[in-house]
């Protein structure tokens, strides 16, 4: 209200910046981006660079967080339109990286590539530990969804033992996501660690998302193995949690539920398990996930025909 009085633009600016972190940490998700639109007004009317810039980095990486991958690649590719890499190298690499998470959740693999690389490069000319092993998180979980497992364990171990020796506030939150890539990564391969990871990841006290990600993964990994029991039981535990999940994985335990059922040759009751999995999986806009998910369903959906016609 006082920089409102004054006329204070820039300054309000800035307060707007700060209500939005205080709206994310009481998970007011509405509020937060009302108040990144009302600064980002301010930002492009003033016509800094530099200020606009960190407020489009801002708004890129709630988009993300929210699922909201094409308008995330556009607006960071805003940023770095604006920006000299030289003038501003801290907010260019910061961008780099967002940029590389955006065009993995969609699929864009070749771009991801060059951007990781990009940050990298950046990284090392600031000397910052923490955007190089932020980018080289997402270059194991680049090597995760494109099938590469263990060139993507080598490069997270190397991760994994960088966030183990942080020790600012944030570290729980690095460790939980670098256990969790991990953990998939072996589970992936197929490996009995993968249930050690397990058990590693449990003992951080990962919050009801990450939880439910967490057993939709072990899920996967026992169907991998062919336990078939066991697969029922971690899929339906992440069922269970899907009020709690993210989107993603609301949708795809569904899914593995349906396709548990179909494993069990209990027909009937996998079909609308199937059929709302797809549903919700329609609606993703992580078009890697969807169609990862999306052709598992249609195979088992032919089954599924067959097994009624005989």
């Amino acid at each position: 209200n006082i920089r409102k009085k004054n006329n204070d633009e820039k300054g309000l600016a800035s307060v707007y910046n700060n209500l939005v972190i205080l709206s994310e940490q009481k998970n007011d998700t509405e509020g937060a981006l009302r108040y990144l639109k009302e600064s980002l007004d301010i930002r492009r009317k003033l016509g800094n660079p530099s200020d606009l810039s960190a407020t489009l980095v801002r708004l890129g990486s709630f988009q993300l967080k929210t699922g909201q991958y094409e308008d995330a690649k556009s607006t960071l590719v805003e940023v770095l339109s604006l920006l000299d890499e030289k003038s501003d190298k801290r907010t260019y690499t910061n961008a780099t990286n967002l940029l590389s998470t955006a065009c993995i959740e969609l699929g864009d693999f070749k771009n991801a590539k060059k951007w990781i690389d990009k940050s990298s490069i950046l990284a090392d000319e600031l000397n910052d530990n923490q955007y190089k092993f932020n980018a080289q998180y997402n270059e194991a979980t680049l090597y995760y969804y494109t099938g590469q497992y263990k060139k993507g364990v080598e490069i997270n171990s190397k991760v994994i033992e960088h966030f183990e020796g942080l020790k600012t506030p944030d570290k729980l939150n690095y460790l939980q996501i670098s256990y969790l890539l991990h953990f998939n990564l072996l589970g992936e391969l197929g490996l009995k660690s993968a249930e050690e990871w397990y058990h590693k990841l449990m003992d951080t006290q990962p919050n009801e998302k990450i939880e439910a990600m967490i057993y939709l993964n072990f899920a996967r990994y026992h169907s991998l193995i062919g336990n078939n029991d066991l697969f029922m039981t971690y899929a339906r535990k992440a069922y269970q949690m899907r009020e709690k999940a993210d989107r993603v994985t609301a949708a795809m335990s569904t899914a593995q539920v349906g396709i548990a059922l179909q494993r069990q040759k209990k027909y009937e009751e996998a079909s609308p398990y199937l059929l709302e999995g797809k549903k919700l999986l329609e609606k993703l806009n992580s078009n890697l996930e969807k169609t990862h998910i999306l052709s598992a369903i249609s195979e088992h959906q032919a089954t599924l025909h067959k097994n009624y016609e005989q």
